[in-house]
């Protein structure tokens, strides 16, 4: 199935980020800042996940591979409900959606009209994903690395689980909000993605977090069909 790079960096590259070591990607990511403690730059960061219920914001993404070669460009939307529910929509450069309401995971690509459903256990678990949608960031993380640029504190987390997509997360965050992210995958793949037009606190429909294909689309999952 053809990816925005929605599915390769962050959820096999979902919501996503960068690929070098810790030392490297701050020069790419951020600026080098005043150094944070990481157990209070984790306990900040946590509390500023737990505190957004609703939040819906405009990105862009780019992809660049181990060498540093810009691969991709993509832009859209996402829409997040804690806890577990969020609705991450590439707009451009074609369409392409991850919905989950918590329990399942529908992955559509309009172009080659077809999605795939799969557990949230086996999707996002351990991912950027799952700390924006609604788990806990002790539940799968170390935090590696904390400090302060330009006005965002930036955590470099670490999964526990070794054998992953990813390598570490980099989220900087104003205190209120998580405005950029950054991953390294485990081939060296970076991406990076930035929030913009960030509203919290908002109204969302349950059925924004409820994928039906439509007709004729080929599905692919869990069902059987």
């Amino acid at each position: 199935m053809r990816t925005a790079g929605l599915s390769g960096a962050v959820l096999l590259a979902v919501l996503a980020l960068w690929a070098v070591p810790a030392t490297a990607e701050r020069q790419d990511a951020a600026p080098a800042g005043e150094e944070q403690p990481l157990a209070e730059a984790g306990a900040r960061l946590e509390a500023l996940l737990e505190a957004t219920a609703t939040l819906r914001a405009n990105f862009e993404q780019r992809v660049h591979d181990a060498s540093g070669r810009l691969l991709e460009e993509a832009r859209g939307e996402v829409e997040i409900a804690r806890p577990g529910r969020f609705r991450w929509t590439y707009t451009a450069p074609y369409e392409q959606l991850l919905v989950t309401d918590g329990a399942q995971v529908w992955m559509y690509d309009a172009d080659l009209e077809q999605v795939s459903i799969s557990r949230v256990e086996q999707a996002i678990a351990g991912s950027p994903a799952m700390l924006l949608g609604g788990g806990r960031l002790a539940d799968g993380f170390d935090v590696a690395e904390a400090w302060v640029a330009e006005g965002l504190e930036w955590v470099v987390l670490v999964p526990r689980q070794g054998d992953g997509d990813f390598r570490q997360i980099a989220l900087g965050h104003d205190g209120t909000v998580v405005r950029r992210m950054a991953l390294t995958d485990a081939l060296g793949q970076r991406t990076a993605v930035v929030f913009a037009d960030i509203e919290r606190g908002i109204a969302l429909a349950d059925e924004r977090f409820v994928f039906v294909a439509p007709e004729g689309v080929d599905v692919i999952g869990p069902d059987g069909r």
